[in-house]
């Protein structure tokens, strides 16, 4: 065996701490400034008069802004019907598996007739969280929806209708087009966020 080369540099160990802090993924919730994001939300709520919740993939809440639906809402809540039915949707919107590489929005139809609109918030492949845009009424849709109807014994039908007309009506391409612009928005200032962390946190092990 012949004697070790003085002038091959020997392979230094792998810093385990460097693959540790490029490999760590924080929360989204710790990607956002929550205030600032939050400003950002209101103006896409105040534009297109459609509300818009945020989950980080823990189902933690870290956005919820309600416009038109807040009224009408709280009467399917009244009911217990309408309360087993809600509590359902929004179960479902919560925590339904969206699909990686996002290739098509999600939708959920709520027994009222109204929709919400699910986007996955992502970061070179994976998920940090979801956007969920609704409730909204359906172009399409011309009165309340079956579900509701068959609970009309629970309800006041003729004042359900007239709470729910304060709710935004919009074609599902519209809100599908919006969906996918506040999700590429989300996605861009999280990249930005990153970024910032991932520099802050090897300059910090760099210099312990």
């Amino acid at each position: 065996m012949g004697a070790p080369n003085p002038s091959r540099p020997s392979l230094a160990p792998v810093d385990e701490r460097s693959e540790s802090v490029l490999n760590d993924r924080p929360p989204l919730r710790d990607l956002l400034d929550l205030p600032s994001f939050t400003d950002v939300c209101k103006s896409f709520v105040e534009m297109y008069r459609i509300g818009v919740k945020v989950f980080d993939t823990d189902g933690t809440k870290l956005v919820d802004i309600k416009t038109g639906s807040g009224d009408f809402c709280a009467y399917m809540f009244t009911k217990m019907p309408g309360r087993v039915a809600c509590t359902e949707t929004v179960t479902y919107i919560k925590q339904h598996p969206l699909p990686m590489l996002r290739q098509a929005n999600e939708t959920r139809d709520c027994f009222s007739g109204c929709r919400y609109v699910m986007a996955a918030i992502e970061h070179e492949g994976d998920q940090l969280g979801r956007v969920i845009f609704g409730p909204f009424v359906p172009e399409e849709q011309q009165d309340l929806g079956d579900g509701l109807l068959e609970m009309g014994g629970s309800f006041d039908l003729d004042q359900a209708r007239l709470l729910m007309s304060k709710i935004r009506r919009a074609p599902e391409e519209t809100v599908q087009r919006l969906v996918n612009h506040f999700a590429k928005v989300t996605e861009v200032l999280v990249f930005t966020s990153y970024r910032s962390h991932l520099t802050t946190q090897l300059h910090i092990e760099t210099i312990t």
